[in-house]
């Protein structure tokens, strides 16, 4: 399977599928690509296989966070303090390539409670290796001065950072073509045989039949599930969908990654609900990222109105000058999300020949070279830097026969965990007479650009028209409710379906062209 519904190409060009190979790696996005890359680097033979290529997934719907500041103290904390250090590794050789940015990560906190919860959890980052800074209400403006004056504190993370998420496979994927290492596209895995032993043997694809002298390696993201069953066993992913809305450029005044107190109680809540909290960052081309939500929903890419009302109504709130900006898009990606909110990897517990590099939840970009390292540690029975056991496919076998799992706890009061019957904080809030309407929302299989035009409103003015027919106005104007409203127009013939990309040279800008805001689904 590997990979999900993308449409940017990258890497390497492709290769027919081999007829055998050491190391076959199902799923080219960033776990994938930094796996093949470091296990060809290695010597082995690899074959990387993705139904459509590298970054067609999850990989180019993320914002490229390589985060601390989010990590619950214990193995997760201790997975991402690698990470950081081998992403500054990466970046000495890939310099410009991959858009990394070391520039921190700010977490604030609207009230006493968020405050010690936040400074609690902080203390017990930095005891493992984080390292973390309390700031005070009077400070945070000295940090980021374009900041609502209604917060009570936060915390500075020097170690987060940021890096452009398909660039970042693209070098990786180069990097394995230059150590020999085999990118085959258009391949979707269909079923596995295996031995007397029940050790895999070989891999069926829709391209054909590929046999496997050492492993094969399941990296395919919230696919994993699925892949994992047509290989003969089963692993607990499932997609968790978030979305992402893409202003046009701004002048820069947001210098750091923001979030609220409340985003590392979603990254781990294990409820099934919707849960929303602020996070706000800038890109090198002057777009601004706005996030986050997080719900069981399937692979639907339908966008959701109310959540991303909801999304901008917390931005705003934290920066008052987001009013003024324009939205330019809105996407959704999938998160590979487990029970316990850890990342799967290392043997499976009951198919010889098979490992698993999944899970990552919203993590996998910082999280992929440690896990190579960690793949790379376990084929050549080296000794790991640290306890893998919390990340062994078979903790869900023995969870199963216990009736326990081993979730992660965090103990964050958390006002900014929003479900669907929750609102935006007051200071955001629509008076009565202009409560948000939602009629239609595009139906299912509708796929076309709605162009906002050269005078789309701010961003509190989130307009939409149905294309194929019927009409529908979604308004989030609870800053400015005495607006005029606009109507879209959606193009006939825009021959861009699906869900746009971030490019790589410009952060998701679409220099020249009308604002968009993009609706798909699958």
């Amino acid at each position: 399977m590997g990979g999900g519904p993308g449409r940017r190409v990258l890497g390497s060009g492709p290769q027919p599928l081999p007829a055998g190979v050491e190391v076959l790696v199902v799923g080219a996005g960033i776990i994938g690509a930094a796996v093949a890359s470091r296990l060809a680097a290695a010597g082995l033979d690899v074959c990387l296989l993705d139904r459509l290529g590298p970054a067609a997934g999850t990989s180019s719907a993320g914002e490229g966070n390589v985060l601390v500041s989010d990590k619950v103290p214990g193995p997760d904390l201790a997975l991402a303090l690698r990470g950081v250090e081998l992403w500054h590794e990466l970046a000495g050789e890939a310099g410009e390539r991959v858009e990394f940015e070391a520039k921190g990560g700010l977490v604030v906190a609207h009230d006493e409670k968020e405050l010690d919860a936040l400074f609690t959890l902080a203390e017990s980052q930095s005891q493992l290796g984080a390292h973390v800074e309390l700031v005070a209400a009077g400070a945070l403006h000295e940090l980021e001065p374009a900041l609502t004056e209604d917060l009570r504190g936060g915390a500075y993370y020097e170690q987060d950072c940021q890096v452009q998420p398909m660039a970042a496979v693209d070098f990786l994927v180069r990097q394995f073509g230059a150590h020999g290492g085999r990118l085959v596209r258009g391949a979707e895995v269909v079923g596995a045989e295996h031995d007397g032993q029940g050790i895999l043997r070989s891999v069926r694809t829709t391209m054909g039949t590929v046999a496997v002298g050492t492993c094969v390696v399941n990296a395919s993201g919230p696919w994993a599930g699925e892949v994992a069953r047509r290989l003969g066993t089963g692993i607990p992913v499932e997609p968790r969908r978030g979305h992402v809305l893409v202003t046009e450029p701004e002048p820069p005044f947001v210098r750091h990654k923001v979030c609220e107190a409340g985003y590392v109680s979603t990254v781990h809540d294990d409820g099934t609900g919707l849960a929303c909290s602020a996070v706000v960052e800038a890109t090198r081309s002057g777009t601004m990222l706005l996030g986050s939500s997080r719900e069981f929903v399937g692979f639907s890419r339908e966008l959701d109105p109310e959540i991303i009302r909801t999304i901008a109504a917390r931005a705003v709130a934290l920066f008052p000058d987001l009013a003024r900006a324009r939205l330019m898009r809105a996407y959704v990606g999938f998160r590979p999300t487990t029970p316990d909110r850890l990342p799967i990897i290392g043997a499976d517990s009951a198919v010889g020949g098979l490992y698993h590099a999944t899970g990552h939840e919203g993590a996998g970009i910082g999280l992929a070279l440690v896990t190579a390292e960690i793949v790379e540690s376990l084929l050549f029975g080296r000794a790991p830097s640290m306890d893998l056991a919390p990340f062994a496919p078979a903790r869900f076998a023995a969870a199963a026969r216990t009736g326990t799992t081993s979730s992660s706890v965090l103990n964050v009061p958390n006002e900014a965990v929003e479900r669907r019957t929750a609102r935006p904080p007051a200071s955001a809030v629509l008076p009565p007479h202009a409560a948000p309407r939602r009629q239609d929302w595009p139906s299912k299989g509708c796929s076309r650009r709605f162009a906002l035009g050269a005078t789309s409103p701010p961003l509190p003015y989130l307009l939409a028209r149905r294309c194929c027919g019927s009409v529908s106005t979604v308004e989030s104007s609870w800053l400015h409710a005495a607006a005029p409203s606009r109507e879209l127009c959606c193009p006939t013939a825009s021959g861009h379906g699906g869900r746009p990309e971030r490019a790589a040279s410009d952060g998701g800008s679409s220099a020249g062209s009308a604002p968009v805001l993009t609706a798909s689904s699958t």
